[in-house]
Parts: C-alpha cells; sequence; structure tokens
C-alpha cells in the first residue's frame, strides 16, 4: 500500500467534501432569496462534484481494501434501488437516478458500473432475447 498515494486522494476527497458543503450552505441562500439559476447552478456543481467523489471512492476501495468489485457493484445496484423484471416480450429495467451525459464517462461511472454489472448478472441465469424495438420511459 502506497500510503502517499492513499494520503492524496483521501486529502482530495476531503477538499471536495469541503467544497461540497458550502455548495449546500449556498443552496440555502439562493433558495431563500428565491433566486432559481444561482440554486439550479449551485445544485448542479455539487452534484457533479458528489458523483466524481462516488467514483473516486469507489476506485480507492477497489485498490486499498478486500472490498472486490462485483460485491461492491451489487450492493451500489441495490441502493441506488436498480431492478429489472421479466414479463412476457418485454423486459423492465429500473434505474430510479438521473441518466448521465453519454460524453462524460467518469462522470457516469457511478450509475453505469453498478448496471452494466447487474444486466450482466441477470443475463448469466435468465437468457433473453435480442429486441429490435426499444422503448425508453422516464418517470418524473
Amino acid at each position: 500500500m502506497d500510503k502517499k498515494i492513499i494520503e492524496k486522494r483521501v486529502s482530495d476527497l476531503w477538499d471536495d467534501t469541503v467544497m461540497i458543503g458550502q455548495q449546500i450552505m449556498l443552496m440555502s441562500q439562493a433558495e431563500q432569496y428565491d433566486n432559481r439559476e444561482a440554486f439550479q447552478n449551485i445544485v448542479s456543481e455539487a452534484a457533479l462534484r458528489s458523483e466524481l467523489m462516488t467514483c473516486r471512492m469507489r476506485h480507492l476501495l477497489y485498490e486499498y481494501t478486500n472490498v472486490r468489485k462485483p460485491n461492491y457493484l451489487a450492493e451500489a445496484a441495490e441502493m441506488q434501488g436498480m431492478a429489472i423484471r421479466e414479463y412476457p416480450d418485454m423486459i423492465e429495467i429500473e434505474v430510479p437516478c438521473l441518466f448521465p451525459k453519454r460524453k462524460q464517462r467518469l462522470s457516469s461511472e457511478y450509475l453505469t458500473d453498478p448496471l452494466y454489472f447487474m444486466l450482466d448478472k441477470y443475463t448469466d441465469s435468465h437468457p433473453i432475447e435480442k429486441y429490435t424495438d426499444c422503448v425508453v420511459r422516464m418517470r418524473l
């Protein structure tokens, strides 16, 4: 275990945590003054930083502990409320979190890694056919 690398990564996580804490305080102020645009920008920045933090923590967990990635991703999928249900002629995949932007791979890793893991595990024991038509339904 490289102590300096771990210290640097933990320090970066702490800096992100402090920044998110400050953004949460700013959210309260922007909401109080009914400034929707400022509120939106602050919430968006804090959410993106949180997603990146999640990915960094996962990598720290995989690299420097005995936690195996598949075990953790199964728990992450469950924690995020992801589920797969099969019906005649249809498979329903529930992903309650928002879908990330396609071009921002690192910020979407928090969602796509557990989703791909869950789908892979499901198809190991439930053979599914490839569908020619697909519908994405978003529930708000």
